[in-house]
């Protein structure tokens, strides 16, 4: 699940609302066409996303894309171990011992636990998708792309919310600088 989060950058309810018919294993990619979020009494309620930008596709690198693949096969595993339905393009990605929705705090308790136990510099949840959008920036990718896999209506939004300037890019900004000027 973390794996998953933090090279797509994708919303918590967004992984927790994740079945198998999302993922594309052979093209690399996630669509993204829902989300989870918590009403009364925990009660889970999936929903479109907000807005028409966060319908998207995000693309996922190699190894992410082995990871999940060896997680069906697990999952598929357990699954027909406990005679359980593995129900495929329905199933859920990331589901409840019972084939249910995780909680919504879930992922945030594990990590905590994680973190605890390894002295990981601790960040929210949340800080995946920010770091990813960071990463994203840092590497290069056109802004316009940035923002169609962060799934922002405005081009604003990535650029003020989820963008934080690194320590490279002020000092290669600052030899830009300096080498136009010098000329």
């Amino acid at each position: 699940m973390f794996r998953t989060l933090a090279y797509s950058g994708m919303r918590r309810g967004e992984c927790l609302a994740l079945t198998w018919g999302d993922v594309d294993l052979n093209n690399h990619s996630i669509r993204i066409n829902k989300t989870v979020t918590q009403g009364l009494r925990g009660v889970m309620i999936i929903q479109p996303p907000k807005t028409k930008a966060g319908y998207r596709d995000i693309p996922l690198d190699d190894q992410t894309t082995a990871i999940l693949k060896k997680w069906q096969i697990m999952q598929k595993e357990h699954f027909f171990s406990f005679r359980k339905k593995f129900e495929a393009d329905k199933q859920l990605v990331f589901a409840s011992t019972r084939n249910k929705h995780r909680s919504f705090n879930l992922p945030k308790k594990w990590y905590t636990e994680i973190v605890e136990r390894t002295n990981l510099k601790h960040i929210t949840i949340h800080g995946f998708r920010k770091t990813y959008c960071t990463a994203l920036i840092s590497a290069g990718l056109p802004i316009k792309e940035v923002q169609r896999r962060m799934g922002h209506d405005d081009i604003q939004t990535t650029l003020d919310v989820y963008s934080f300037v690194t320590k490279d890019q002020i000092r290669e900004s600052t030899q830009l600088f300096e080498k136009y000027i010098t000329g």
